[in-house]
């Protein structure tokens, strides 16, 4: 779907770190060498200490004028409606692209002027990356900005590059920042440069047997796992658990990566097993000022895919320093400009301050789960996005600042629901009705007699539920309140996933903070065929037992 964009496809360049090229897969070489001169200026720092640092950030919200009036945003969906509404908000012009096949989407409906846009390549997808064509689309529409969402061409230092050379701003980091986090293998040395740990691992392997041999010299256990250079999603991985699995693992992860993402270069990692996906949102003006807003629980997954977020996380305050501190060295490090999440496994227990963390990746774009971040601290991360690439600083933005690097504080739980269509079912949406209420917010893209595209991600709604408070009690008021809302989330004629969110925040695993990302491995199957959801009227009782601030995404 969306998601398996090629996260700056072919890029297989160096970036002022000691590289080897020796097994670097071949890449289309215009690209590549384009890439390769991207990632060369950035400009990397020594690691930086935060000790004794207090961020303050003060100033008027309001800030300048933004330099631009016309934003095109590069995406489809429910992200396409979400920045809409945020541009509208602040004043902006949009304008909506969409493929033939997607015409009936209601992002269409959404912006003041869509324009279709078409590709060499064919397939319904072909045209939502197709660089050229997109840029070319805000050119005859006289946008001064793209918004380029999630997925599709949001990592793409070619399509950020192309931006900038035609005079277009793109919203969010510079081509260069990019080019460099989307090579796993130089966002590793980045992360080690910057005193954040790091698994053990190899560089880029250009066979099984190189792979073998690199794993006995360094003595790095099984498992391990292969993973795409320069991938992203949750594509391009393969786990090795014995040594008859790994020649098949690495050409398969190989293949992958190929086709995904134009690129087959691989590198290994150490399997962390029983650990949890925590991730850090980061926010930066590329001017000195990094600043964070807190971290989620992203451990329910399907496949590597997320299915429901949590923000924030039930963590010791000490282990949430300690990550946040990590995050926010590391983006200092590379001159990053806008909003983006790094992302860490965690090993032992949440409540333990010295727990293990290792760097994962950054994902230098919104996130779908950007939803409760907003929720529990009051941030618009999509109209901060737009006000940093107009140059904004952090200090005009308005953000209410808090302890360390925090850009705010916390306020309470929030939850989100991925709803996706499920296999079934007829191809129009017959009844759409969405949950109202204090505390529900709902991001989506159905409305009735819609009729969404099986072409793209079957995402198509979020359920985003907030409870005020602190600590395990907000969070358990929050999932009365999700399951209440869910029950009153009416969607007919198109299959969804709706039971299988119910039942996973009734899971006795969910509830007692005990998720790791092997939680729907262990429990899939059981959870997808068991309706076990409590009566409506209980949840809903409950649900109206918590206090709170309404907000709702109309769409």
């Amino acid at each position: 779907g969306a998601r398996c964009a090629a996260r700056g496809a072919g890029r297989g360049a160096t970036c002022g770190f000691a590289v080897s090229r020796a097994c670097t897969p071949a890449m289309d070489s215009l690209v590549g060498k384009r890439l390769a001169r991207l990632v060369q200026q950035v400009q990397l720092h020594p690691a930086r200490s935060l000790a004794g640092h207090h961020l303050r950030l003060c100033g008027s919200a309001a800030g300048a004028p933004l330099p631009y009036s016309k934003v095109l945003i590069a995406n489809r969906g429910e992200i396409a409606v979400r920045v809409s509404r945020a541009c509208k908000d602040m004043g902006l012009d949009t304008v909506g692209i969409y493929a033939k096949e997607d015409s009936g989407s209601l992002h269409v409906k959404r912006v003041d002027e869509a324009i279709e846009v078409t590709s060499s390549r064919p397939g319904p997808i072909a045209p939502y990356l197709d660089v050229e064509g997109v840029v070319a689309a805000a050119k005859s529409t006289g946008a001064g900005a793209v918004h380029p969402g999630y997925g599709f061409l949001s990592e793409s230092a070619e399509f950020a590059d192309a931006c900038q050379k035609n005079g277009i701003r793109f919203i969010g980091p510079r081509a260069e920042t990019i080019a460099l986090l989307g090579d796993k293998v130089r966002a590793r040395e980045l992360a080690e440069r910057s005193g954040v740990p790091i698994l053990r691992g190899s560089p880029f392997m250009g066979s099984a047997e190189e792979a073998e041999a690199y794993r006995a010299e360094h003595g790095i256990s099984l498992p391990i796992i292969f993973k795409a250079a320069f991938g992203g999603g949750g594509r391009g991985m393969r786990l090795v658990k014995d040594q008859a699995e790994l020649k098949d693992a690495f050409e398969r992860c190989t293949s992958e990566a190929k086709t995904a993402f134009g690129n087959g270069a691989v590198f290994f990692e150490e399997f962390l097993q029983d650990a949890r996906h925590i991730e850090v949102q980061v926010v930066a003006d590329g001017q000195g000022g990094v600043a964070h807003l807190f971290e989620r629980d992203c451990s329910v997954q399907i496949r590597n895919q997320k299915v429901v977020e949590v923000a924030p996380s039930r963590m010791h305050p000490d282990l949430r320093q300690r990550i946040t501190d990590c995050a926010v060295r590391l983006v200092q490090n590379c001159d990053y400009r806008g909003v983006g999440t790094v992302e860490f496994m965690v090993a032992g227990e949440l409540s333990d301050p010295e727990a293990r963390f290792v760097f994962m990746e950054v994902n230098p774009r919104v996130q779908v789960e950007h939803t409760i971040t907003e929720e529990v601290t009051g941030v618009d991360i999509v109209k901060t996005q737009l006000k940093i690439a107009g140059g904004a600083k952090l200090s005009e933005l308005g953000l209410p600042g808090g302890e360390g690097h925090a850009a705010s504080t916390l306020r309470g739980s929030a939850i989100q629901c991925r709803v996706s269509l499920a296999p079934g079912g007829g191809p129009e949406v017959t009844t759409y009705r969405e949950p109202v209420g204090e505390g529900i917010r709902v991001d989506a893209a159905l409305y009735e007699g819609g009729r969404p595209s099986m072409h793209y991600d079957p995402l198509v709604g979020k359920l985003i539920c907030f409870a005020p408070g602190e600590g395990d009690a907000a969070f358990q008021a929050c999932r009365e309140r999700t399951l209440a809302a869910l029950e009153n989330y009416e969607i007919s004629g198109v299959n969804t996933n709706k039971h299988l969110m119910r039942n996973i925040l009734q899971h006795p695993e969910f509830v007692n903070n005990e998720v790791l990302l092997s939680f729907m491995v262990r429990h899939g199957a059981a959870l997808n065929s068991v309706a076990g959801s409590a009566p409506a009227g209980q949840a809903a009782a409950a649900a109206k037992k918590v206090g709170g601030s309404t907000r709702r995404e109309e769409v």
